[in-house]
């Protein structure tokens, strides 16, 4: 969990990554994972403090559109889905 908290404060409120996406997002579902066979080790609001800290400087702007996320894609089926999405969201 404190590794995850480091990088944490890297990526939200230093803005200084060390580790890829793909490799953090491995981390953080190990966490869930753990979380879920040890319910009392959850800690949900881990992630929205640190995030609060790093949004603290960012100004706000309202979205004129729903946003569209490629929600941790990495393959070519993942971004195929996501095309998809896109396309059904915006053809209606």
């Amino acid at each position: 969990m404190e590794e995850i908290r480091r990088h944490d404060r890297a990526y939200y409120v230093e803005a200084r990554p060390v580790i890829s996406d793909q490799e953090y997002d491995r981390l953080y579902h190990e966490l869930l994972d753990l979380e879920k066979q040890i319910p009392e080790l959850a800690t949900p609001i881990r992630r929205a403090i640190a995030s609060a800290a790093r949004l603290e400087r960012i100004p706000v702007c309202p979205a004129r559109r729903a946003m569209m996320s490629l929600d941790n894609t990495y393959s070519q089926e993942e971004v195929r889905d996501f095309v998809t999405r896109v396309q059904k969201t915006f053809a209606g």
